[in-house]
């Protein structure tokens, strides 16, 4: 798909061969200035009427599974000034769901007066409730689509749709005391609603409950927590990110020891999970030095100084 192409104007192949090695069990989280010039892999900040759903849609666009060029081009050229505040409740046992809501907020302006389109894997299953401006409306699916009735939307006006919904599994890689979110490269729909293609880019907020004794890390910085909110659960939110991408949208959660290091005047965040003392302090100068150096080498091939703000990225054991 050429709009994925268009994402940089330097070439895929060399960011990924100069920066990330497929087979490395690492993570990293972003917190991206400007997308369209600097490739997302490189580790940065990270480095979620009625209240039912009808059988069938009622948009203009023909629907199909996936995201189509036609559906990417005509949200793309009617959507603009989009946020997502995700507020997600990660809980420590396996087998308990994950539940949340997304506040998607953005100016809509559509001559055709199409229905918006959100995307999200198995909506039948996982949306408990749409609210727009305020309102319970009746939406409806379509394959792997929300359906938001354009009659409840206001033209050329801030437009808010609220959908409580149950997180799926498929993009967030849990684990029994860790998770992860691997969203390239068109994989957060599966676990959240939103609008999953890299063109309509937005700015993301995140709350986060999780277990106590677990940290949190995600695209911008701490600005609340770790606090408790009831009896072991405790919070994290997150500051609001610049406009990125869906698929740069990253978090990770769970039982992590945290090491840091200044390298050139920069502070970089290790989150890991190995207990062996010695392995941490025989590898961990060497492992600053490789993302520092790495750093170094995309500023110099870019002739850009580093936009993403913070620096943190995570080893996962298990990573795909």
């Amino acid at each position: 798909m050429r709009w994925l192409e268009d994402l940089t104007r330097v070439p895929l192949c060399r960011w990924r061969s100069a920066i990330v090695d497929g087979s490395q069990p690492m993570m990293r989280i972003f917190n991206p200035v400007r997308c369209r010039r600097w490739l997302v892999s490189i580790g940065a900040t990270v480095c979620l009427a009625s209240s039912g759903y009808g059988q069938t849609a009622r948009p203009v666009l023909e629907m199909d599974e996936g995201v189509s060029w036609a559906l990417a081009e005509q949200r793309a050229g009617t959507i603009s000034e989009l946020r997502y505040r995700f507020r997600l409740n990660v809980p420590r046992d396996l087998e308990t769901s994950l539940d949340g809501t997304v506040e998607i907020s953005f100016v809509w302006n559509d001559p055709a007066t199409n229905d918006v389109i959100l995307d999200f894997k198995d909506p039948v299953e996982r949306v408990h409730s749409v609210h727009v401006n305020g309102r319970v409306v009746a939406w409806s699916t379509s394959f792997d689509h929300i359906v938001v009735p354009s009659d409840s939307l206001l033209a050329g006006s801030t437009n808010r749709v609220e959908v409580v919904f149950t997180a799926g599994d498929d993009a967030l890689n849990r684990n029994e005391d860790f998770l992860y979110t691997l969203f390239v490269p068109d994989r957060a729909h599966f676990s959240l609603p939103l609008f999953d293609q890299p063109n309509l880019k937005a700015r993301f907020s995140l709350e986060l409950t999780v277990p106590e004794g677990w940290v949190a890390v995600a695209n911008g910085e701490v600005i609340v927590g770790p606090g408790p909110v009831e009896s072991g659960v405790e919070l994290y939110a997150f500051r609001e990110t610049q406009p990125i991408s869906t698929y740069l949208f990253a978090f990770a959660v769970g039982v992590f020891q945290i090491e840091e290091a200044d390298r050139g005047g920069r502070e970089f965040r290790m989150f890991h999970r190995e207990t062996d003392a010695n392995k941490v302090a025989r590898n961990r100068d060497a492992i600053f030095d490789l993302h520092a150096v790495a750093l170094d080498w995309l500023e110099d091939y870019t002739q850009m100084a580093y936009p993403f703000g913070k620096f943190d990225f995570v080893l996962i054991p298990p990573f795909q």
